[in-house]
């Protein structure tokens, strides 16, 4: 029979384990621009949030693409390189 201290390190370490997961995938704007510069403008990207917060909008030029809050560089890359382009910018919330 397992104690209740095994449950209470198990949750610990897997608590810990996720929080590792999300600071190595943490990645903020100015990584992904750096990771994105080979794309036309990608140095210049900026990125907002859609209505309530639900979804990101990475701008460059006048492109606009709208991925969801989890997106990692690869969705985003793909995003951008979709020839169904959005040619004007979404609005944006503050």
């Amino acid at each position: 029979m397992l104690s209740s201290n095994f449950f209470v390190e198990f949750n610990r370490s897997l608590a810990e384990a996720v929080i590792d997961i999300n600071e190595i995938n943490r990645m903020g704007i100015f990584d992904l621009r750096k990771r994105l510069a080979d794309i036309p403008g990608g140095s210049s990207l900026t990125m907002g949030y859609g209505a309530g917060g639900r979804s990101q909008i990475f701008n460059i030029g006048d492109r606009s693409v709208e991925v969801g809050p989890t997106a990692g560089e690869a969705e985003i890359r793909a995003a951008l390189a979709s020839p169904f382009l959005e040619t004007k910018k979404k609005e944006q919330s503050q």
